[in-house]
């Protein structure tokens, strides 16, 4: 098992550190993190994706931004 120490928070809000293994899908971190995405986009490296997506080697951030309009 492979693990990465990815920040994981809100903008604006909190930023946290968790160690997550390689693989794990963003909706897992998302709970670990104890986070919502009710009204927030989901943003990994800045980029949008969706919750399926998994944590990579490249994995730095996630984040759930309020969407711009």
């Amino acid at each position: 098992m492979r693990y990465k120490v990815v920040k994981v928070g809100t903008m604006p809000g909190y930023i946290n550190e968790f160690k997550i293994e390689i693989g794990t899908s963003i909706a897992d971190v998302l709970i670990l993190a104890e986070l919502n995405t009710n009204g927030y986009e989901i943003r990994v490296n800045w980029v949008k994706v969706n919750i399926d997506t998994v944590v990579t080697e490249g994995t730095n951030t996630i984040l759930l931004v309020l969407p711009i309009v």
